[in-house]
């Protein structure tokens, strides 16, 4: 799935039952990963474990990929 924010949009804390892998195409992001907060550009590539708190904040015009990966 792609997904696209405009600056300041977010995607609240939510959790996946399956691992996934985010690929940041454009822009800049916060992401909070379980307990960590991270910042992530284009061409960051980021792998999130199934059942993994997360949410996205975007700093700037955000595009990014989502790929669910199979347990």
């Amino acid at each position: 799935m792609v997904f696209g924010f405009g600056e300041g949009q977010e995607l609240s804390e939510h959790t996946s039952s399956r691992p996934a892998v985010l690929h940041v195409l454009r822009g800049e992001a916060i992401l909070t990963l379980g307990n960590e907060t991270v910042e992530a550009a284009a061409g960051d590539w980021i792998h999130l474990e199934a059942h993994l708190r997360h949410a996205v904040r975007a700093k700037t015009p955000l595009v990014m990929l989502l790929l669910l990966l199979k347990g």
